[in-house]
């Protein structure tokens, strides 16, 4: 809560050494992350390829909260911004096969804006009560992730036919669609 957790550089190059096998982070449902905590937690952990990010409150129209600067190297202390989300999608882009934003207020446009990240070849999204994502958004992810094998979209009450079939005709891996 107090946002100093893994704040010391001794603390970080200690843990970086013993946490540089992790391959999956789950930071599901906690109350006060931030992007200074989400970034000092994934920076120990160097070779992170699955996220979860369910039920935590991430600002998706963020641009006010979310800044890189040297005062701040882990941005910002007080939210978890979906902006340092993407700069992360993008540093890990080669590595990042999962990522689960379930019960988040995502939108199509981040979800275009995520599907989008060069090198990014999700094998597994999980969207799972994400009110804000329609046929538009599941579209343009089925058009910029082929790779995908599974989908989570329960509990999406705008998705209709035109997104599933987006999903059929684009994704020719599919293994699990909920």
């Amino acid at each position: 809560m107090t946002g100093a957790l893994i704040s010391k550089d001794e603390d970080r190059t200690r843990l970086r050494g013993v946490l540089d096998n992790v391959e999956e982070v789950n930071l599901s449902s906690i109350r006060y992350l931030s992007d200074a905590t989400f970034n000092r937690i994934v920076s120990v952990c160097p070779n992170v390829q699955k996220v979860h990010l369910c039920s935590n409150q991430i600002l998706f129209h963020s641009d006010l909260f979310f800044e890189e600067s040297p005062d701040r190297p882990f941005g910002n202390t007080s939210v978890l911004t979906f902006a340092n989300l993407l700069v992360f999608s993008r540093k890990q882009s080669s590595r990042l096969t999962t990522l689960s934003l379930s019960r988040t207020a995502i939108h199509d446009d981040g979800l275009t804006q995520l599907a989008s990240i060069a090198d990014l070849t999700l094998q597994e999204l999980n969207l799972d009560a994400c009110r804000e994502i329609s046929d538009q958004g599941i579209v343009e992810l089925s058009k910029r992730q082929a790779s995908l094998e599974a989908l989570d979209l329960s509990q999406c009450a705008d998705i209709s036919d035109a997104a599933i079939q987006a999903v059929c005709q684009n994704l020719p891996h599919m293994k699990s669609l909920i």
